[in-house]
């Protein structure tokens, strides 16, 4: 493809999306191929957790024949039939998978144009070098603002706050809760967002006054409420503190174990992100691979057996925020 447009037939589930898309940059053998579906994180090409509300309904994938020095003005088409729940074509986005989280494209904000004579629409934008997997969504969409990380650290009685941002849209500012229980939380200072940013952002608050709240409690509970420019609001997850550091991601027992046909596996957290818990046997191959949304503090994992599980060795692996914990369990 050069700086001649081309369009390219494709279509998904029944539906034609056909995209155009003409290179700026270097010729170069462009690929493009549409799957059913837009989702929250993908393996290769396969993705997982389908996102159901404010999307189009397609995953476009684009490639080129050799790396670097294409610069590409695409140009996606939709019908009415791929919008999913609540998706409002007025405030169309792309997102790019950047194989850890979705990122807007700079500039790939508004209101596509539609054919007049068939309920198809039309969204441009220009300038893309980094190619690879894109979906549409719109602002209230899981796509433009992605928190990849936020973490607390307690040390000499203040708390030091650090968070990641892969993406923003319209972000208007962050404001910091705080506390006691992890359930209830107060306004603690607000911290104002970059607005509109496609690459990493990374920012940070310091809790001076944590000491003054330890003296009645022994941990603080953190959160982010992030606010766009449209007043809509999402939370983050919550982090918290001790008067020994941050609270450990810990086992506290397996029970019973060795056994029969199940175990309980307890742990306490001071985090309510999603936990992965994989199951390996001795020869290190999965048997089993689930998601788990703990609550603070302690917890209890049921771990049953299937067809697959035979007497012997197993491992439970359970990940949670980058840090992992391994459990011996024995199948009688």
């Amino acid at each position: 493809v050069g700086a001649t447009s081309r369009t390219f037939h494709i279509g998904s589930g029944g539906s034609y999306v056909p995209v155009i898309v003409a290179n700026t940059g270097t010729t170069d053998n462009i690929s493009l191929k549409v799957l059913n579906g837009v989702f929250n994180a993908y393996a290769g090409e396969v993705g997982t957790s389908a996102i159901t509300e404010n999307v189009v309904n397609k995953t476009f994938i684009i490639g080129e024949g050799t790396a670097g020095g294409s610069n590409l003005n695409i140009t996606f088409q939709w019908n009415t039939s791929d919008e999913t729940l609540n998706y409002d074509r007025t405030s169309t986005i792309v997102g790019r998978w950047n194989g850890t989280a979705w990122s807007n494209l700079t500039g790939a904000t508004g209101a596509p144009a539609s054919n007049p004579s068939a309920s198809i629409f039309t969204f441009n934008i220009s300038g893309v070098t980094d190619l690879g997997i894109f979906g549409l969504g719109d602002l209230q969409s899981p796509l433009p603002i992605k928190l990849v990380g936020f973490n607390a650290k307690l040390e000499d009685g203040v708390t030091y706050l650090k968070w990641t941002t892969a993406s923003e849209i319209d972000n208007s500012h962050f404001d910091v809760e705080r506390g006691t229980d992890g359930y209830n939380f107060e306004f603690l200072d607000r911290v104002k967002g970059s607005g509109n940013s496609s690459s990493r952002i990374d920012y940070k608050f310091d809790d001076k006054h944590a000491s003054d709240l330890m003296e009645t409690s022994n941990v603080i509970y953190y959160r982010l409420k992030m606010v766009d420019y449209s007043g809509h609001i999402d939370y983050s997850k919550v982090v918290s503190v001790s008067r020994y550091g941050s609270v450990p991601f810990a086992l506290i027992s397996t029970v019973p174990n060795p056994f029969k046909s199940s175990t309980n596996i307890s742990f306490k957290t001071g985090s309510t992100s999603t936990i992965d818990v994989v199951v390996t046997d001795a020869f290190g191959r999965e048997i089993s691979k689930s998601t788990f949304n703990p609550n603070l503090g302690a917890n209890i994992v049921p771990i049953g057996v299937d067809n697959n599980w035979y007497s012997g060795v197993y491992f439970v692996k359970m990940t949670q925020d980058g840090e992992s914990l391994t459990v011996k369990v024995i199948k009688q």
